[in-house]
This record gives structure tokens, C-alpha cells and sequence, in this order.
């Protein structure tokens, strides 16, 4: 009659964690490298004239991680900023247009970053 076996399923779930952390941590990556790329192209196709530099300056990207999902906010950091994006018919608005202009750009190199892990 047979004994059994033994299973150490120990080693399977270090390996199941390492890769979750992997996959995220590419993800996070790649949210940072996209953010950098919005924000160069939003500083650089800002339609108003920038008087001071502060309002290109100021731009950034921030990534937020709320329950292992991935954001990326698209900010711009003085006071007339929200005039620039909200006001006169949303004429200088340079964020929103950045972000819907990207966004299919990046869930397709999403997709490729995940495919490559």
C-alpha cells in the first residue's frame, strides 16, 4: 500500500509572492515613465504664454497606489492653473487634452510591460 506524498506548498507560495511584487512594481515603474513622458509633452504644446515659467514649471506627475491600483495625476502647481484648465472655454487647457491624448498609448504599453514579465 502506498504511503502518500508530501507536498511543501511553501517554496510555490514565495514564488507566487515574488512574482505579484514583480508585476507590480513594473507597473509602477512604467506609471512613472509615462507620467515623465505626459508632462514633457503638456510643457512643451502648452498653448498660452507662459509669463513667469512657474505654470510649465511646476507640472508634474505624481503616481498613486491605492490598493494596488496604479493612477497617474497629471498636475500643474500654481494658483492660475485651474483658470488655465477650467476657464474661458477651457482654451489653455494643456493637462486633460495630455492625458485623453495618451491614454490609449498607455494601456497598450501596459499590456506590453505585463506581457514581458
Amino acid at each position: 500500500m502506498a504511503d502518500g506524498f508530501k507536498i511543501d506548498i511553501n517554496d510555490v507560495l514565495k514564488k507566487t509572492l515574488y512574482n505579484q511584487k514583480k508585476v507590480h512594481d513594473g507597473c509602477v515603474r512604467y506609471a512613472q515613465t509615462s507620467g515623465k513622458m505626459m508632462v514633457a509633452d503638456a510643457k512643451q504644446n502648452a498653448k498660452w504664454r507662459d509669463r513667469t515659467g512657474l505654470s510649465r514649471d511646476t507640472m508634474d506627475a505624481g503616481i498613486v497606489d491605492k490598493n494596488n491600483v496604479i493612477e497617474i495625476n497629471l498636475r500643474g502647481h500654481t494658483p492660475q492653473f485651474k483658470y488655465l484648465e477650467y476657464a474661458m472655454e477651457k482654451k489653455y487647457a494643456i493637462l486633460n487634452p495630455t492625458r485623453d491624448k495618451f491614454a490609449t498609448e498607455v494601456i497598450k504599453g501596459w499590456a506590453e510591460v505585463l506581457k514581458s514579465l
